[in-house]
């Protein structure tokens, strides 16, 4: 059974590789394949960070980058160099950030607004809380996804770090991990003034 699951694996690899290289051979390659299904496309979003990185070149399975048509890297690049720049410079300029649907005071999904709500649970000092609207930038409600590689909105940042999406949050409110993190980074309010403002 191993050996059949092996062997399968090993195809896979082969398809996907063979793929890859008749995609990066085509000048427009985005314009003569359709596009493919999301599980197809994680694999191609991995396969060109191997292609942009050189690992696969080193194998010699995948096309050396002279090979690789430069318009078939520009189209499947998905986040730009000045997106990355911005979100990585909010991240780290900002001790908590929240990029979300919405604002805090009209999240626009019911996960953004679980997050703001755990948040004011918490008793986050709220000039510490920097929040992002996707819905307002579109290169940033995609390319936030693959900064973090994470695949939905909203994301928490603490200190520079991602911490994850609503689930992992709630999941860390409920077992106290997250309150440990916030005083941690020094994030809340001292108990008399959360007790006020409750």
């Amino acid at each position: 059974m191993e050996d059949r699951g092996k062997a399968r694996a090993q195809w896979i690899d082969r398809a996907h590789i063979f793929f890859l290289h008749k995609c990066a051979e085509q000048a427009e390659p985005l314009r003569h394949f359709p596009p493919p299904p999301p599980p197809s496309t994680i694999m191609l979003r991995q396969s060109l960070g191997l292609l942009r990185t050189g690992l696969g070149r080193q194998t010699g399975l995948l096309p050396s980058r002279a090979a690789i048509s430069p318009s078939f890297l520009t189209v499947s690049r998905l986040l730009s160099t000045e997106a990355r720049a911005k979100i990585d410079g909010a991240v780290k300029a900002n001790p908590l950030v929240v990029f979300m649907k919405g604002t805090p005071d009209m999240p626009m999904c019911g996960f953004s607004r679980a997050v703001i709500q755990v948040m004011q649970v918490q008793g986050v000092k709220p000039e510490l809380l920097k929040t992002f609207n996707c819905l307002e930038d579109q290169e940033l409600r995609e390319g936030i996804k693959e900064y973090s590689d994470w695949p939905t909105i909203p994301q928490v940042y603490v200190d520079g770090e991602f911490v994850g999406g609503c689930d992992i949050l709630i999941n860390m409110h409920q077992s106290g991990e997250l309150e440990e993190l916030l005083l941690k980074h020094n994030l809340l309010l001292p108990l008399e003034e959360n007790k006020a403002q409750a």
